[in-house]
């Protein structure tokens, strides 16, 4: 098999499988073999002889037949062929991309993407698929036609282990029986040849930055095992989703988002039929940011059960956990009709008890909440500020900005942007960063940013007071919201709040933040904070929102140009202990 790395140099695999038995399947004899070898009882023994001592023997000549560097892996020993499959790399060996905007590579491998047709067909090496064939239901296949699919092929030579390539919430595994069908590409004809029987699980991905996606995890081998790290659950970006213990495997993500742009040279090489080898954690892909939306969906307060909907129903999961014989496609769908019954239901129940309150009560709120949120989702802040950014170059001196930051790497775009226009004063006020080392490292941070980043107009530092107890007396109460949430909003009133005190008592033209920049920041609250805040104390909050025109990436690239500490958490002590939670 030949690849192309990320510089775009042909590589040839070590893989040494090269023959694959389809031709096993065209005669009685070849099939025959084949499920003796599938039976429990072969299984049973093909994976005693995996755990046993025996196996180790054939670790050494595997790995040098397949070039497998062994110097990047904690163990040098291992006690069996299954215990070299578990084998885990040293820390530092693989780094996940920590931008929410970016889409990553849930594995190392050669990635491949094609393009799903009406029919939810799609190629890949040569090969016709199907995607309800994939994923063992009609109902993906329909609604996945006319999207994208990720194939990552994972050699023996490759790290076994695989991570989600986002937050979000993922289903309950469903393992799909029967083999995988193909047909040569150019063969018009409806119906599939068996291309390899293999074992296959599929699982629901509610993605918070790229929507819905099917995955689904193949061992691409008759006796290769999928080990799923948990069900049903929320997880967290680079967190361990499974391993395999196979020589051959692969992932394949199915999505329909047409707002990712997937990274040019893997696009280039797919349209060549071409795979691309990738390392897990990589970027593969990045969402544009004007269809990002401004609310950070992992702030909703839906239960834990949320993926339970037109995917995984509970009735559905409940039946597999029984293992009751019932194909993917009636435990990934339930039939719509019975959807509808339970809201139905309820609806009834209470119009029955109360015919006159309620009738009255629904025309009222339903007037009132729409032409309340529509409008502010269309608040383009960025157009606010290039309208008042063109009056300002007019100018014949540059007005005086005092600009709220709260670190250097958020900081770094802003400045880089708004020196061109205006004089300013960084005002680094942030009570609510702990610990006290966290604060003053990031305070350094700030200083030494300034003083290499070259700039049209003259930056000054000014350090407000650093007052803990005050962020907690406003956080009292609000200990157990949700990041994003109400005390995060109380936490921008205080800063901003303080931004414009100081701003009106030294007679600046305006004032703003820099927290707008980041994707998990509400921008609608900070410009409305901010107004408020500028009206109170008789001084223009500047309305932005930096995040937009590729300002959260351009400060990622300036982070790593000039080398800035990149903490990984907010900086309040909730927001720490979240992470460590997660």
């Amino acid at each position: 098999m030949r690849y192309r790395d990320r510089d775009g140099n042909w590589v040839e695999s070590r893989e040494r499988y090269k023959k694959h038995p389809v031709g096993l399947y065209k005669s009685p004899a070849g099939r025959k073999l084949i499920e003796l070898y599938r039976s429990a009882a072969g299984l049973r023994l093909y994976e005693r002889f995996l755990d046993s001592q025996v196996s180790r023997n054939f670790i050494q000549p595997f790995v040098n037949t397949h070039d497998i560097d062994m110097s990047m892996y904690e163990k040098d020993v291992y006690a069996s062929f299954t215990d070299f499959y578990r084998r885990r790399m040293k820390t530092g060996y693989r780094r996940i991309d920590d931008n929410p905007l970016t889409l990553v590579s849930p594995c190392d491998g050669k990635l491949g993407i094609a393009s799903i047709d009406e029919n939810g067909e799609f190629c890949y090496r040569k090969q016709i698929y199907s995607v309800g064939n994939q994923t063992g239901s009609q109902k993906i296949n329909d609604r996945m036609a006319g999207g994208k699919v990720l194939i990552f092929h994972i050699s023996p030579e490759d790290y076994h282990h695989y991570c989600y390539v986002d937050d979000g919430e993922k289903s309950k595994n469903v393992v799909v029986n029967g083999p995988q069908l193909a047909r040569p590409l150019g063969d018009s004809r409806s119906g599939y040849n068996i291309y390899k029987q293999d074992c296959r699980e599929v699982t629901m991905f509610r993605s918070v930055h790229f929507g819905k996606m099917v995955i689904v995890i193949s061992t691409g081998a008759y006796n290769g095992k999928i080990i799923t790290a948990h069900q049903q659950r929320k997880v967290k970006k680079g967190e361990e989703m499974g391993h395999f213990e196979s020589g051959n495997a692969y992932i394949m993500i199915f999505m329909k988002n047409d707002s990712i742009d997937f990274d040019q040279d893997i696009l280039d090489n797919s349209s060549h039929k071409v795979s691309t080898s990738v390392l897990m954690g990589e970027q593969i892909g990045v969402i544009r940011e004007e269809d990002l939306e401004e609310n950070d969906s992992t702030n909703d307060s839906k239960s834990d059960s949320m993926l339970v909907n037109e995917f995984l129903p509970r009735e559905a999961l409940e039946q597999t956990e029984k293992s009751i014989n019932v194909s993917a496609e009636e435990i990934i769908y339930k039939p719509e009709e019975k959807l509808e019954e339970k809201p139905e239901e309820k609806p009834e129940e209470k119009t029955e008890e109360k015919p006159e309150e309620k009738p009255e009560e629904k025309p009222e709120e339903k007037p009132e909440e729409k032409p309340t949120e529509k409008p502010k989702n269309k608040i383009n802040y960025q157009k606010i500020l290039d309208k008042k950014l063109a009056r300002i170059e007019t100018l014949a001196k540059p007005p005086r900005l005092l600009l709220h930051s709260c670190c250097a790497p958020c900081s770094s775009y802003v400045l880089e942007y708004l020196s061109d226009y205006f004089e300013i004063t960084v005002f680094y006020y942030n009570p609510n960063i702990s610990p006290q080392d966290e604060y003053e490292k990031r305070v350094k941070e700030q200083e030494t940013f300034i003083s290499k980043l070259n700039s049209k107009y003259p930056i000054t530092f000014r350090e407000g007071k650093y007052d803990p107890e005050r962020f907690y007396s406003i956080a009292k109460g609000l200990e157990n919201e949700p990041e994003g949430g109400l005390r995060c909003f109380a936490c921008y009133a205080l800063r901003l709040e303080e931004s414009a005190k100081l701003a009106a008592k030294e007679k600046f033209d305006y004032f703003t933040t820099t927290l707008s920049i980041s994707p998990l920041k509400n921008a609608e609250k900070l410009n409305t904070i901010g107004e408020k805040c500028g009206e109170k104390y008789g001084v223009a909050y500047l309305q932005s929102d930096f995040k937009k025109k590729n300002g959260y990436l351009r400060s990622i690239e300036l982070s790593k140009e000039y080398n800035l500490y990149r903490q990984n958490y907010c900086g309040c002590i909730f927001s720490q202990e979240r992470l460590s939670e997660n």
